[in-house]
Formats: C-alpha cells, structure tokens, sequence
C-alpha cells in the first residue's frame, strides 16, 4: 500500500537567505556595471586626451613649420641686406679715397704758384752761378768756381727733394698704418708750404719735441692733415696786420697733441657744428671747396683720433688733432724755442 509523507516546515529563512543572495548577485552586477562605465569612461577621456594632444603636436608642428618658414626668409633677407650694406661701404671707402685724392690734388693746385716759385729761384740762382762759374775759370779762380758748383749741386738735391715729395703727395692715399712721429708730417708739410708762407709773408711759430710722439698712421695721409689744418690757417690770417700762426707738437692726458692756431677772425659758434661737413666752407666763392676740414676729421678718425675745434683766448682759431701714442713713443722734451720760418 502506497503512502505519501508530507514534511511541514518554515521556507522563511530559505526566502531571506534567496533574497540576500539575489541582491548580492544584483549588487555585485551593480558594481560590475559602474565599474565597467568607469572604465570605459577612463578609456574614452585616455582616447580624447590622446586624439587632443596629437591635434596639438600637429598644431605645434605647423607652427615650428612656419616659423621655420620665417626665420629662413629672414636670413635670406638679413645676408641680402649685409651683402648691399658691405657693396655700400666698399662704395663708401672708394668714394672717401677718391673725395681724399681730389682735395690732394686742389691742395697742390693752390700751392700750385708757391711751388712754382720755389722752382724758378734756384733754377735763376743755378743759372748765376754757372754764369760766374764760367767768368771765375776764365779768370783762374777755380777755387771759387768750384764753391759755385758746390752751390748749384745743394741747390738741384733741394729741387729734387720737393720734386719727389711732390709726387709722393700726390699718389693715391696709402692705407698702411704704422708708427711713426708725428713731427715727421710736419717736416713733410713744410717742404710743401714753406715757400706759400714765405710768399704771403706769414710768421709760422713751430715748437715741437726733439723726437716724437710716434703715433698709428699713414704718412701720406697725416702729412694731408698737417697741410689743410696749416693752408686753412694761411687763408685765415690773410690781409691780418700781424699774420701769424701757431703749430705746436706735445702730450696732452697720454695722447699726442697736434694744435694749429691763428690770429684769423676765429670760428662763428654757430658754424662750428657744421665746420667739418663736406662741402661746407666760410672762404669767399673760388677760394675753396670746403674738403679741407672734411678730409681732416675723416682720416683722424680712421687713425683712431679727435678732432677739436675751437679758438683761441687771445682771438683767432684753434685747431688740435689729439692721436693715440704708439710704440716707441717716448717723446722727447719739448724745445723750449719755437722755430721760426
């Protein structure tokens, strides 16, 4: 016989321990969930940041690429630029030595008569003293005649010196720069000015060292400035009662000092900032070009040097160059006399 048993119990605790389960299974697939958007969230800002900073770098890149761009044109431009500047200024030094050439070549042409008269008074006393010469040998006074030879060769060694002088001074200007005394420009000046100075009845004071200072220069080019600072002074002090000029050589605060002064009219103050402008001249129309200053502040400069223009207390203008001492260029005391021409 079949029997059927029928067991009675509480499923209370069976429902609580399926529900807790349920809604640990359903929270653990919560957190699951926002994990797994987290993590794709993380994934995606990692792909846009990624994808931004790309964008940026091409962006950078771009840039880089056209600054590059810029800064190639730029040089390309500045070496153009520094390519006319230095065709300009080799221009500019061809010009300046030709503009130096041309007021050399003015300054012989207004020397031009005292030169020539330089050369006709030994040519005329070369000329007695061959004549007398020939009377003393006729006479039997070969001793004397001989004296007059003597004479007439000084007389040729002195035309020949000018000669040559004139003709260094008249090449083109020289562009080395060496030591050298600047009393040497002045012995060169004279040869070229004396018999202007001695025509025009000027008295030319010179105090000078016995040697020294030596200075960095050119010869030819310092003897120039030598020579317009002196024939601007002659042309200042001319119709004067008492012409005079004064040229001093000396060391002034470890620079060699050459100084050009006259008892002309002096300088306007209003002019003296125009004085060495090329071109720029207070001398009456014909009597120059107004290079002689010009020429003279452009090669002191070269030389390293000042040029100051000012006048002097007593009235007249004062010109002084002052130049660098160089080696050897241990002056040797000032001559307490002025030389006289």
């Amino acid at each position: 016989m079949d029997a059927n048993l029928h067991v009675v119990a509480d499923t209370a605790e069976a429902r609580a321990r399926a529900n807790n389960v349920a809604l640990s299974t359903a929270l653990l697939l919560t957190l699951l969930a926002v994990a797994g958007g987290i993590a794709l969230e993380r994934r995606a800002a990692l792909v846009r940041r990624v994808e931004r900073e790309r964008g940026l770098a091409a962006e950078l890149d771009a840039r880089v690429e056209e600054r590059t761009r810029e800064l190639t044109a730029a040089n390309a431009r500045m070496a153009q630029e520094v390519r006319e500047r230095e065709a300009a200024e080799r221009e500019l030094r061809q010009a300046q030595s030709e503009l130096i050439q041309a007021a050399r070549l003015a300054t012989l042409g207004q020397m031009s008569a005292a030169i020539s008269h330089e050369f006709n008074q030994p040519l005329a006393a070369i000329r007695s003293y061959s004549d007398n010469a020939e009377q003393l040998i006729a006479a039997g006074r070969e001793q004397d005649a001989v004296g007059n030879l003597r004479r007439i060769a000084g007389l040729v060694d002195r035309m020949g010196a000018m000669s040559a002088h004139l003709k260094l001074f008249s090449r083109q200007a020289d562009a080395d720069v060496a030591p050298m005394p600047l009393t040497q420009a002045i012995d060169g000046a004279m040869l070229l000015l004396d018999g202007l100075v001695r025509r025009r009845g000027v008295r030319l004071l010179i105090e000078r060292p016995e040697r020294g200072p030596y200075v960095n220069a050119g010869a030819i080019r310092l003897e120039q400035v030598v020579v317009n600072l002196i024939s601007n002074a002659l042309d200042a002090v001319e119709g004067r009662p008492d012409p005079t000029v004064w040229v001093a050589v000396r060391e002034v605060d470890g620079m060699a000092e050459l100084s050009v002064a006259d008892n002309g009219p002096g300088i306007d103050e209003a002019n003296r900032e125009r004085i060495t402008a090329p071109f720029f001249t207070t001398k009456s129309e014909g009597r120059g070009l107004g290079l002689g200053l010009a020429i003279v502040y452009k090669i002191v400069r070269d030389f390293g040097g000042r040029l100051l223009v000012g006048d002097r207390d007593q009235g007249g203008a004062l010109m002084r160059v002052w130049l660098p001492i160089a080696e050897p260029g241990a002056a040797g005391p000032a001559s307490a006399r002025p030389v006289q021409r």
